[in-house]
């Protein structure tokens, strides 16, 4: 009598699924991993951007004969950050975003952005004049964030995001 095997057998089925299993555990969490990483070049590419528009504003202001840096309501003009230095600005974060930008404080000298990395906050801050802040001066149109490689962890996070 002649029989013919149409169908996998239960031991096929449950060995398949075993290996799709162990994969996706190891496929998962690479894949977070890259897509954090992806916001972190992100950021960095956007953090440069910023940088070379407030130079580059403050060359074609020297060029004209005025020699003072941009005042911090370029850096903020209520609903789009960054409008006045860069071509592209962007919308502040959402409450429920991980990432992104949105406005800190303004004051006489400085004005802070605060960069949320993994929804924890990373103060940049925007030096409109020459301060001095305990042992470090920073110059007029600098923008900074305090950060060391072994800190408190928004300090690695500002590590990570300008080096």
């Amino acid at each position: 009598m002649k029989t013919s095997k149409n169908a996998f057998t239960m031991i096929e089925l449950v060995f398949v699924i075993v290996i799709l299993g162990i994969l996706s555990a190891v496929a998962i969490p690479k894949f977070a991993a890259t897509r954090d990483d992806a916001e972190v070049a992100n950021a960095r590419a956007f953090i440069s951007s910023v940088r070379a528009s407030i130079l580059n504003d403050r060359n074609s202001r020297v060029i004209l004969g005025d020699n003072k840096f941009i005042d911090g309501n370029k850096l903020n003009d209520g609903s789009r950050l960054f409008a006045g230095v860069l071509d592209y600005p962007i919308d502040p974060k959402t409450s429920s975003a991980k990432w992104g930008w949105t406005i800190g404080s303004e004051a006489t000298d400085k004005v802070i952005m605060n960069f949320y990395m993994s929804n924890t906050p990373v103060p940049f801050t925007y030096y409109r004049k020459k301060t001095t802040v305990g042992a470090i001066i920073y110059n007029a149109g600098v923008f900074v964030c305090d950060s060391k490689k072994t800190g408190t962890t928004v300090q690695q996070y500002c590590w990570q995001l300008t080096h």
